[in-house]
């Protein structure tokens, strides 16, 4: 089984919620909840299910997952925080989710280092709402420095 950017399964999550959570296997994840699987085992730089969940947009799976206890704000190296890992592409009704659930949104760390930087990417309506929020704009570090920094990078 292949999963995202050509990586293989073994190896890279720690449980079978967080790969079938990253798959989008929604009945899956539900029999795995069920069954009484672990929602909050982190594997470092993929986090949690949670997180993996709200990279690639799988709205349902958030909810299931919150709705079982699930950490708002764990962290994983690579994405950073569930609300991060979901602002790099900009997926506003997880980015809400989340934010209802708690996220912090100047929560640091992982390649994006804030919600507001990964927002920057081109994400305006993301951005205005974490600055809305109180999210800092002069949080210094990460892959670009600032926010300012990463939204001139990308244009």
């Amino acid at each position: 089984m292949v999963l995202n950017e050509g990586e293989e399964l073994l190896g890279v999550y720690r449980s079978a919620l967080q790969a079938a959570s990253a798959r989008g296997y929604t009945n899956i994840v539900q029999r795995l909840l069920d069954a009484g699987a672990q929602v909050n085992i982190n594997n470092g730089w993929r986090g949690t299910a949670l997180i993996v969940a709200a990279r690639w947009e799988h709205k349902e799976i958030v909810e299931k997952l919150l709705n079982h206890g699930a950490e708002v704000n764990a962290y994983g190296e690579g994405y950073g925080t569930a609300l991060q890992a979901t602002s790099i592409d900009g997926h506003e009704e997880i980015f809400q989710l989340l934010i209802n659930a708690g996220a912090d949104h100047n929560a640091e760390g992982g390649m994006y280092f804030t919600a507001l930087q990964a927002a920057s990417q081109g994400h305006e309506n993301l951005v205005q709402k974490l600055l809305e929020s109180g999210a800092d704009p002069n949080t210094l570090g990460g892959k670009f420095g600032t926010a300012l920094q990463a939204a001139a990078y990308y244009g």
